[in-house]
């Protein structure tokens, strides 16, 4: 069965990334630690691409041709898609019946993600129909699926609390598994977590996140 690893990511244009973070950081700072974000995640994500034998595409919200996608893909070998029209659950069902197989999607807000914990996900779909990474926010990072299933992407509370509590009530009866709790980073709180993280990670995770963070 064919692998696929789908990275959701967004051009990094000056006021169209990390709003919410830019009211306290500024919109240049956010666009900063966003394409950081994003080249931290592409990398950490075609590593276990290539753990699990899947294919890594990113699929793009904006310019797909944005130079910095461009030299990410350059780097990670990664596909450049963009993303179809629609709400997220439309636009990641579309992906999940585009790529076909075994499929695991992933946002870029979690620079301080590893290899292994992305990898994981393909790992949990031997065994499982579904795999859920659940986020601290009460969202998730990581949803994997055997097959489409659309129901857990039809009329969902995107971008609420209530997001992950939803999706699990929708698997009751299924095969799922759950990965370890993780965070994004969205607030200026997230981004102080991220700093106090990263000084007890290895030094060799989140590299470019580091050289931003590094320039305050």
């Amino acid at each position: 069965m064919s692998r696929s690893l789908v990275l959701f990511a967004r051009a990094p244009e000056r006021g169209r990334v990390k709003t919410r973070l830019a009211a306290t950081v500024g919109e240049g700072r956010a666009q900063a630690l966003y394409e950081a974000f994003l080249g931290d995640c592409a990398q950490a994500a075609a590593e276990a691409a290539r753990r699990a034998g899947a294919r890594l595409l990113i699929a793009v919200d904006g310019p797909i041709g944005h130079p910095a996608l461009r030299a990410i893909a350059a780097a990670t070998s990664a596909e450049l898609v963009e993303q179809p029209e629609g709400d997220l659950g439309v636009r990641m069902g579309a992906l999940v019946e585009r790529c076909g197989g075994e499929v695991c999607l992933i946002g870029s807000d979690a620079p301080s993600l590893r290899p292994a914990q992305i990898a994981r996900g393909f790992e949990a779909l031997v065994l499982h129909e579904v795999v859920i990474g659940p986020g601290l926010d009460g969202g998730y990072w990581l949803l994997g699926t055997q097959r489409p299933i659309p129901e857990l992407l039809v009329d969902m509370p995107w971008s609420t609390p209530q997001l992950l509590a939803t999706t699990l009530a929708r698997l009751a009866g299924r095969s799922a598994a759950l990965l370890d709790f993780f965070y994004d980073v969205d607030e200026a709180a997230d981004l102080l977590l991220l700093e106090r993280h990263l000084a007890i990670l290895p030094h060799e995770v989140a590299p470019r996140t580091r050289g931003v963070l590094a320039s305050s």
